[in-house]
């Protein structure tokens, strides 16, 4: 049995699946496997993926759509490990985070998240909204306790949970984590990870930036998210 799986739900991610996997490669921490969860892409995330010696598993039938969370849960029944690891395919570790996740049970700590950045190579208006939203995610993270990928979570803990509620359309890290906190503590890494601004390039900025921060307002303040915030396949619009 190994330590850790990572999990990585996928759709037309061959842009940036490789760098995220060759991150993956360099963690100074070892005993993992990689488990991507495909929507059927038709580009070549899945030959990508096994190049890298991913498990490769199709949650949905062809034809059909999965949200991310479903994809999360599914990848989770199929694991092996201990610990399980939540990562978007647009995000870069450094090379410690595994590490740094392992070491943050030990401690007793059931779930937690890493320092996001924004990848180097953003442009100024989409560097700044990030920014915007990473700092709105700050000032709530005594309430959520983590913002978005990656994360992690000790696999007894997350079927406790029952996983991902695949009703919500967005912030289902936020809920998990918020659960989790039932559970023990939940742990807000010094570790860095880095991720693609892609969602908010030029025409899909404001949508994202509005759609992001509104949608995590109603849920702290409701504890639901209105019908109108839909979630939207990044991998979808071909950024």
């Amino acid at each position: 049995m190994v330590k850790v799986s990572i999990i990585i739900p996928t759709y037309n991610e061959e842009k940036y699946l490789p760098k995220l996997l060759y991150s993956i490669k360099k963690q100074t921490f070892k005993d993992y496997e990689i488990i991507v969860v495909d929507s059927h892409s038709k580009d070549k995330t899945v030959q990508i993926a096994r190049e890298h010696g991913a498990k490769v598993f199709f949650d949905v039938p062809k034809g059909k759509r999965s949200h991310p969370g479903h994809a999360r849960n599914y990848g989770a029944k199929k694991s092996r490990g201990d610990i399980l690891v939540f990562i978007d395919a647009d995000v870069i570790l450094s090379k410690d985070v595994i590490r740094e996740m392992v070491k943050a049970v030990d401690r007793e700590y059931v779930a937690g998240t890493t320092v996001l950045l924004p990848i180097k190579d953003s442009t100024k208006l989409a560097y700044l909204l990030y920014l915007l939203i990473d700092l709105f995610g700050r000032s709530t993270y005594r309430i959520t306790l983590a913002y978005w990928q990656p994360m992690f979570i000790k696999k007894d803990v997350f079927f406790k949970l029952k996983g991902f509620n695949e009703k919500l359309q967005f912030d289902e890290d936020y809920d998990l984590m918020r659960r989790a906190r039932k559970h023990g503590k939940v742990a807000y890494l010094r570790a860095k990870s880095y991720v693609s601004t892609r969602r908010f390039k030029t025409g899909l900025a404001w949508k994202s930036f509005k759609e992001y921060v509104g949608s995590t307002f109603w849920y702290l303040v409701k504890g639901k998210i209105p019908e109108k915030y839909k979630f939207v396949p990044v991998g979808e619009q071909r950024l």
